[in-house]
C-alpha cells in the first residue's frame, strides 16, 4: 500500500514538473505582465510583515512567521522558477518544524515554479482575475522528532489587485476550508474566452496539495499573505 502511494507521489511530481516545463499546460490564452519584456525579469517577494503563513494538512498545522523569496519570468511568458524561505516555523505544539538538509531549525525552503493564470472571481465566472499558480517540488521536513511531512503539488494565490500600475504586487492564498473570507482565488482557469461580450472561465481547475504526515496521505492547503516586487512599474492584462 505504502508502495503504491509513493508510485503515485513520483506520477504527480513527473506531471507537475511536465507543466513546469511548457506553457501549453495552461492553454494558449495565458495573461501577461505589462510591459511585456525581451529577457529575463527578477522578482523578489515577501510574506506581509504581521502576518502568518500556514500549512493544514489533517490535523497537522505549520505556521511561519517569515517569509522572502526570489523568482525570474522568461521573456514572453508570465512564468518562471521560484525560491521561497520560510523562517520562524513551528507547529501546534510549539515544535520547530525544520526542512530536509537545512542548517538552522525552523527554516523551510520551497522549490518549484510560478505561472501567471486566470482566476475565476465568484460563483458566476463572469469576472475574471488573475492568480500565480506555485508549482512545488517534492518538500521534506520535520517537526521535533516525531513529525515526518512531505508536501508535493499546486497552491493558487489571488492577485489581489492585478490590474493597478504598480512595482509591488499583493497576493492572497486561501485553502478550501475559508472560501468565504475572500472572493475567488481557490480555482484557476486554462482559458479566458469571451462569451456574449462576458469574460468566462474556460477550464476550470482545483489546485491539490497532497500533504504526507507520518506515512499518512492528506488533502492539505496553503494560507499566506504576500507582496510581490519588481523594479519597474508592472500590471497584469487580464
Amino acid at each position: 500500500m505504502k508502495r503504491a502511494l509513493w508510485l503515485g507521489l513520483a506520477l504527480v511530481a513527473l506531471l507537475a514538473s511536465m507543466a513546469a516545463v511548457t506553457s501549453s499546460a495552461f492553454g494558449a490564452a495565458l495573461p501577461a505582465n505589462l510591459p511585456e519584456i525581451k529577457g529575463p525579469r527578477t522578482l523578489t517577494g515577501e510574506q506581509v510583515k504581521g502576518t502568518t503563513s500556514q500549512l493544514n494538512a489533517g490535523e497537522a498545522h505549520v505556521k511561519c512567521t517569515e517569509a522572502t523569496s526570489t523568482g525570474e519570468e522568461e521573456a514572453g511568458k508570465p512564468l518562471g522558477p521560484v525560491h521561497i524561505d520560510f523562517k520562524n516555523c513551528e507547529n501546534d505544539l510549539k515544535q520547530k518544524c525544520t526542512g530536509e538538509g537545512e542548517k538552522n531549525a525552523g527554516e523551510i525552503l520551497v522549490l518549484g515554479t510560478w505561472h501567471l493564470v486566470f482566476d475565476e472571481k465568484g460563483t458566476t465566472f463572469e469576472k475574471l482575475t488573475t492568480a500565480v499558480l506555485f508549482l512545488i517540488k517534492e518538500l521534506k521536513f520535520t517537526c521535533g522528532a516525531l513529525f515526518k511531512i512531505t508536501v508535493l503539488g499546486e497552491v493558487a494565490c489571488l492577485h489581489l489587485n492585478p490590474t493597478v500600475v504598480s512595482k509591488t504586487h499583493e497576493f492572497h492564498c486561501i485553502g478550501f476550508t475559508e472560501p468565504k473570507k475572500l472572493e475567488g482565488g481557490d480555482n484557476w482557469c486554462k482559458e479566458d474566452v469571451v462569451v456574449g461580450g462576458v469574460d468566462k472561465c474556460e477550464g476550470l481547475v482545483k489546485p491539490f496539495l497532497d500533504v504526507i504526515v507520518n506515512g499518512t496521505l492528506v488533502e492539505g492547503e496553503e494560507i499566506a499573505l504576500g507582496l510581490v516586487k519588481t523594479t519597474e512599474e508592472i500590471s497584469a492584462d487580464v
